[in-house]
């Protein structure tokens, strides 16, 4: 009966799947910097839709969807297609870094060499971040005040008229990009068959 459920779950689903993916023991320096950004970046996904939704007494959007059961079965496999696409690319991370684990076979020696490139990348996924989220918040700010204006012209919203978008396609664009290089490092180089 209720939608907050549906983004709970959507929002623990990509938790979820950051951490069952993650290697138990890891020897690829890239990894975990791209962990901890993932779940920053899905951990506010999860609190911010879970508040609005709250704090907006539902989601207009599921209206005519929560109580129709075929309908909204739909929803939640459109949903799980979507976390799994969106955590692909870490998941081809992941899955590098327990393939070069196996082959190495001892974690000890583990690669703490970032490329120029996967820095540059991890830097541009990192302030990807921090634009969405603070997109967020200043919209957010902008509507408890009354939507003055018509239209939100705070903070990045003078720049671009979606400005937190651009954030979130940012990072799954250096997602997508570290991943790619995380593959053609490898020596096999057997993880560029999801492109």
């Amino acid at each position: 009966e209720t939608e907050i459920f549906y983004d709970v779950l959507g929002g623990l689903n990509f938790l979820a799947l950051a951490w069952l993916g993650y290697p138990s023991s890891n020897s690829l320096s890239l990894l975990p910097y791209m962990t901890i950004l993932f779940c920053i970046s899905r951990g506010w996904l999860l609190v911010f839709l879970a508040w609005r939704a709250h704090s907006r007494k539902g989601d207009s959007r599921f209206d005519n969807v929560k109580n129709n059961p075929p309908v909204f079965f739909v929803y939640w496999m459109v949903q799980a297609c979507w976390v799994y696409l969106i955590t692909m690319p870490l998941l081809i991370v992941q899955r590098q870094a327990d393939m070069k684990t196996r082959n190495d076979g001892d974690s000890s020696h583990a690669s703490t060499q970032l490329s120029s490139m996967q820095i540059l990348l991890l830097v541009g996924f990192a302030a990807s971040v921090f634009l969405e989220v603070s997109s967020d918040v200043q919209k957010t700010l902008w509507v408890e005040r009354g939507r003055v204006g018509g239209f939100c012209t705070d903070g990045w919203w003078k720049y671009s008229r979606h400005p937190n978008y651009a954030g979130e396609i940012l990072q799954w664009w250096c997602a997508a990009a570290l991943s790619i290089s995380s593959s053609l490092s490898a020596p096999d180089k057997p993880q560029l068959a999801w492109i």
